[in-house]
């Protein structure tokens, strides 16, 4: 039953991630130094399983999602200190302060959107396999808060509502949460000072 459980759960996230994300996900937008080339095909929660056609994860099953390759990288701005990545013809940029996330949705030239009339979510997976999806609070005027239900590091994908329009994202956390470990002094039978 617990395998036909994870089962159930990950075709429904999977079909969740489908219809929030589209495939507006990996829309591009124009940047002078993009130029499209062939459709590779990709999952959102496993970048690294790609494919020149429609699939499904290797790791996950989840379905490949369409993103166009680029030929050269585009750097972004960080106008509040965190990753940008592209959203569509939208910008989302996530900044990490203590045990919160905030999300700040950006347009095409990554100047910050107001948060009126803006919902969202954000669906975790965090590095031990456990998965939260939390619904973005928004947080003054500009931005969105969320407290990650669990002190590891993840992959997020963040879905903005604004109006009709969706608006989605996949970022990861990086290392996240390591304490710096002390190394054990050892003592060699003299009295030395360190």
């Amino acid at each position: 039953m617990n395998t036909q459980l994870k089962s159930l759960a990950r075709i429904f996230l999977s079909a969740c991630l489908f219809l929030s994300a589209g495939l507006s996900t990996y829309a591009q937008h124009d940047h002078p130094a993009a130029q499209t080339q062939a459709t590779v095909y990709a999952c959102p929660m496993h970048p690294e399983v790609t494919s020149d056609k429609p699939g499904t994860c290797s790791k996950c099953g989840m379905a490949l999602v369409a993103k166009p390759a680029q030929k050269g990288d585009h750097q972004h701005g960080s106008p509040h200190g965190g990753q940008v990545v592209t959203a569509g013809n939208h910008h989302v940029e996530m900044v990490m302060k203590g045990d919160a996330v905030h999300f700040y949705l950006l347009d095409g030239q990554e100047k910050t959107e107001p948060n009126k009339n803006v919902t969202g979510v954000a669906m975790f997976q965090f590095a031990d396999g456990k998965t939260a999806n939390i619904e973005m609070k928004a947080s003054g005027d500009d931005h969105f808060e969320v407290v990650p239900t669990n002190a590891g590091d993840f992959t997020v994908i963040v879905t903005f509502n604004k109006g009709t329009e969706k608006i989605s994202a996949r970022l990861t956390s990086g290392a996240r949460g390591a304490a710096p470990t002390k190394k054990p002094v050892q003592h060699d039978g003299h009295d030395h000072q360190h």
